[in-house]
């Protein structure tokens, strides 16, 4: 079990709808279809550059998070996942800890709170946490600690700008 530290924090990520969004793809498809056709087509990379750059700006600026997978990618393995996020620009796979455990009820929430009873002091100790989702099958005393992303858009500095707030305690 890993040990709840002072001014430790987690972070809960989804990857579909905060990395992998819709309005990644459709610029992606519009530079294609404009795109030369005496050159090479370049190779699309998994992940919005932009959203990547959020989270590299996140984890630059809270030295202390720790990330938890919790996107249904995590099936793939977690050496999958950070194959993944390295190839498309996370400059900080040491940060990448663990992934949140398969459940049978695939309720996020549930297994959110699984993984935080399994590897923290969570119960008897103040735990930091955020979760990062598009989706919102969480528990209701874990509204404080989500932040919705739109799947059109993903994760931008908006959303690094509310984790910080929660992160700092100050919502």
């Amino acid at each position: 079990m890993e040990t709840t530290e002072p001014n430790k924090a987690y972070l809960f990520l989804d990857f579909d709808g905060v990395l992998n969004h819709e309005l990644f793809h459709n610029e992606w498809y519009e530079k294609l279809a404009n795109w030369p056709i005496d050159q090479p087509k370049p190779v699309k990379p998994e992940f919005c550059p932009r959203a990547i750059q959020s989270l590299n700006d996140l984890c630059e600026q809270f030295t202390h998070l720790s990330i938890v997978i919790s996107s249904v990618w995590r099936a793939h393995g977690a050496d999958r996942c950070l194959e993944i996020l390295t190839s498309s620009g996370f400059s900080y796979p040491e940060r990448v800890i663990d992934r949140t455990p398969l459940s049978r009820h695939r309720v996020r929430g549930v297994e959110v709170l699984d993984w935080l009873k399994q590897n923290t002091e969570y119960g008897t100790k103040p735990v930091d946490y955020v979760i990062l989702d598009d989706d919102s099958d969480f528990l209701i005393w874990q509204s404080h600690r989500f932040i919705h992303v739109d799947p059109y858009s993903g994760l931008n500095h908006n959303h690094v700008y509310k984790i910080g707030r929660i992160l700092n305690r100050l919502i």
